[in-house]
């Protein structure tokens, strides 16, 4: 920990007045100037804040509530903290989008705890995105029932509700619980479908409460805005109109997202409103010629030697468990540094968190897990390996330090990747950027299906559906089944609740060591980290992938006594199912369309940690192809063209540049984007005899409006690749990681060649030679007998080779 005098108080917690004998910015920048091979690209203080509070006096609360907050916060409220409990108060639903730690929790605990107190029946829900942050605020919710009551909350009346609750205390929390906390899986799976065991919590309900709104985006923000529509409609069967409340990261268009995760109008107490006390920060972005991956690892070690705590985020679970694996096993035997993310069992994040706060753990190399505000004590350091692909998570992740008035280090570490590469150029740009909207797409097939399935079975029947909560969508959807033009198999099934994913779009597997489960995994990684033959890391320790048993969804490890690491060689195959909408160039057709993706693992490379290849697996290895119905769009170079680029390219054949080409639109695309993980999207080049495609795709089932943003944006996406290869600093033709070459693959890229590719295309991409066409396409409609034709959007029966119409080749 750093040397600190703590005094004073603030709505959240201690305000720290500090007196530094050796501060943590200064031990950081020495770490940082001890450094070999590395630049600092930027760099930015932000000083500490500190605003006068306001008393809660004139809020209608009740004396004792009044006097504890006198008590605990001496200084006063914050300024956002007093109007919105006044907001709460008074039956708005509100959104509070102040910054990390200014202590938003007071604003919705407070009125619920009144509300109780003013009818012994009032009951309030608390949603929380993962079941680390309902641990924290459950300490806080007793505490502050404590003081307004006068004795401590029995273990039912405050109760967390979640896969954890032993199944012995749940009917008595169905029976009395008041205060019962949970998140969207479990509200989903129990709550829901067994509304009527809990008839008495929903007919009195007065508050919901979404802590941490922001993480409910892409295609776990979509299933949850249908899992609180039919909350609503549940609330609604039994007499209830609750008033929701919301926290959430600062993001743009706050309302909005609200509006689209519940159905309803927010009010907004956004950052101009923000009163709280903010540390001293220093941020850094470094470049340097060592890989990402091993200066995050340096710094990370660096920071621990120095005694202080940091948090490592990495890009991916594999790179995270890399990290952690790449370190002498002396040094990770005593676990003060661990790996934290998604997959790992509740007990081991749960140890680690408490490590964090104990001081037993110093650092952890994290996922976007550890992102949100769970409660891991008060951190010197963040790391980021990699800069995030949101302004939104970039703020996030700097917030988890400087909390409560102490002094905090960002550091960002910039990746090998276009992406980093152009931000690295422009740090300015970056670091001036507005927060994004969120994704959250009401329109995705599969989960209005999997949704209203489970709404009919809750209200007993199609005749007592609520379609004014559920929303038009839903609405559109029962029309057309009611017309036999919807009729996926979740309308038939019994259990469609346990047949709804709500965090991927379809069941995990289990990951055992012996019958012993360690971990859970999708199919989408199943793919790429726990394929037969893999070596799969967990806790940085190596263990071999002996067996996949797809009934029962389970993957079978054993240990392996390796320092080699495994790649999966993936096949991907694109066909086009129907056009949404065409625009044509002289020699370039531009599509936003449905795809069907498939992916196959044709062979598995084990290598040494020096890149040596050790020895190939060939084949599938029994592995099933992976499956993907979704949106995006594709750029496609007609017959002229084509034979340009291949005339024009000489250092390299024209797939390879193709793929560079693609390579540089994937890490790019984020620039033009909306906010977007790696995970949420693709690409994928398709080089042949008469044409090139590129294709931008969602990688998430039925999509979720994030692709089809580039349809507009083509000729900037590719602008900017071509300003990112001409300004990139490195001296080879075949280029560097931070623009054309690829790490995963051998292949020789040229830039000089993917300059030409993209000059080529961006000749065509004149606005005045553009012919557009937009395709009335019902996004929910099957269409079970016939494909499309990819160059004229025709029908064509299935089985069909050549399109009927204009003859156009059919590739399955």
């Amino acid at each position: 920990m750093t040397e600190e005098t703590e005094t004073g108080g603030c709505p959240e917690c201690p305000q720290v007045s500090t007196t530094l004998k050796n501060s943590v910015i200064d031990r950081v920048d020495r770490c940082i100037a001890s450094l070999d091979d590395v630049r600092i690209a930027y760099q930015r203080e932000l000083p500490a804040v500190s605003k006068p509070g306001a008393s809660g006096d004139g809020l209608a609360l009740s004396p004792a509530i009044k006097n504890y907050l006198a008590r605990k916060y001496p200084g006063g409220l914050y300024d956002h903290q007093f109007e919105g409990i006044q907001s709460v108060l008074g039956q708005r639903h509100t959104v509070i989008t102040t910054q990390t730690s200014s202590g938003k929790s007071l604003i919705f605990i407070l009125p619920t705890v009144q509300a109780f107190l003013d009818d012994s029946n009032a009951s309030s829900l608390f949603i929380y995105p993962q079941k680390a942050l309902a641990n924290d605020q459950l300490a806080k919710l007793q505490e502050i029932y404590a003081a307004a009551t006068g004795h401590a909350p029995d273990d039912e009346l405050v109760a967390r509700y979640d896969g954890a609750t032993e199944k012995a205390r749940r009917l008595g929390i169905r029976e009395h619980g008041q205060f019962v906390l949970t998140n969207p899986d479990m509200l989903h799976y129990a709550l829901l479908q067994y509304h009527p065991k809990w008839a008495r919590f929903f007919s009195n309900l007065k508050y919901v409460v979404v802590d941490e709104a922001h993480a409910y985006r892409g295609i776990f923000g979509s299933s949850v805005a249908y899992i609180f529509r039919r909350l609503r409609a549940v609330c609604s069967l039994y007499g209830s109109s609750p008033t929701f409340v919301s926290a959430s990261a600062t993001i743009a268009e706050p309302r909005d997202h609200l509006r689209r995760l519940t159905g309803l109008d927010f009010f907004e107490i956004g950052p101009s409103h923000d009163g709280s006390t903010q540390g001293r920060k220093k941020i850094w972005l470094l470049q340097s010629g060592l890989h990402h991956y091993q200066l995050g690892r340096i710094v990370t070690r660096r920071f621990v030697e120095e005694n202080l705590s940091c948090l490592t985020f990495c890009p991916s679970r594999v790179s995270a468990e890399r990290l952690l694996a790449d370190i002498p096993e002396s040094e990770t035997r005593d676990g003060l540094i661990r790996v934290y993310r998604a997959g790992l069992g509740a007990a081991e994040r749960e140890e680690i968190e408490a490590g964090l706060r104990a001081g037993r753990v110093r650092g952890v190399f994290s996922t976007t897990a550890l992102e949100i505000g769970i409660d891991i004590g008060a951190l010197d350091v963040v790391v980021c390996v990699g800069l995030p692909n949101t302004m939104m998570a970039l703020w996030q992740r700097a917030g988890r330090v400087a909390r409560s008035g102490r002094e905090g280090a960002i550091v960002f570490v910039a990746a090998d990747t276009p992406l980093n590469s152009y931000f690295a150029e422009h740090p300015e740009e970056l670091f001036s950027r507005y927060n994004e909207p969120l994704a959250v797409n009401l329109q995705n097939r599969r989960i209005i299906c999997h949704h209203l399935a489970c709404a009919i079975q809750e209200a007993d029947g199609e005749e007592g559906l609520e379609l004014d909560i559920l929303g038009e969508h839903v609405k559109h959807a029962l029309e057309l089944r009611n017309q036999r033009r919807l009729n996926t198999d979740i309308f038939y099934v019994d259990d469609p609740h346990m047949r709804t994913p709500v965090r991927n779009a379809d069941a995990n597997y289990s990951i055992e060591i012996d019958g012993r489960k360690i971990g859970e995994i999708d199919s989408w990684h199943l793919l790429r980290e726990a394929y037969h033959d893999a070596i799969y890391l967990h806790g940085g320790r190596p263990y071999r992938v002996v067996g996949i048993l797809y009934g029962e969804k389970v993957v079978r490890l054993r240990p392996e006594g390796t320092r080699n690491l495994t790649t999966p060689v993936i096949h991907t195959g694109i066909r086009t199912r129907r056009i949404r909408e065409l625009t044509e160039y002289p020699s370039v057709r531009v599509k936003m369309a449905d795809f069907d993706v498939t992916e196959r693992l044709v062979a598995v490379q084990e290598k040494s940690r020096s890149g040596d290849l050790v020895r190939q697996f060939p084949g599938n290895r029994g592995m099933r192809p992976h499956r993907l119905p979704t949106e995006g769009v594709c750029i496609e170079t007609l017959s002229p063209l084509t034979e340009r680029m291949k005339d024009g390219v000489k250092h390299c054949n024209l797939s390879s540049g193709a793929g560079a080409v693609a390579r540089l639109l994937r890490g790019l695309f984020p620039v033009i984007s909306g906010p977007c993980d790696t995970g949420d999207f693709n690409t994928f080049a398709e080089a042949r005899a008469d044409h090139v495609a590129w294709y931008i795709y969602d990688q998430v089932h039925d999509g979720i409006d994030l692709a089809i943003q580039a349809y507009r944006k083509v000729r900037e996406l590719f602008e900017k690749s071509l300003d990112l290869v001409r300004s990139c600093s490195c001296q080879e033709d075949e280029g560097c990681f931070r623009c054309v070459k690829n790490p995963d693959q051998d292949d020789r890229v040229s830039k000089s060649d993917c300059v030409i590719i993209l000059e080529a295309v961006l000749e065509e991409l004149r606005p005045e030679t553009a012919k557009s066409r937009v395709f009335n396409v019902d996004v929910l409609e099957e269409r079970t007998e016939a494909s499309v034709c990819p160059k004229c959007a025709a029908d064509v029966a299935r089985g069909s080779s050549f399109c009927s119409n204009c003859g156009e080749r059919i590739v399955e």
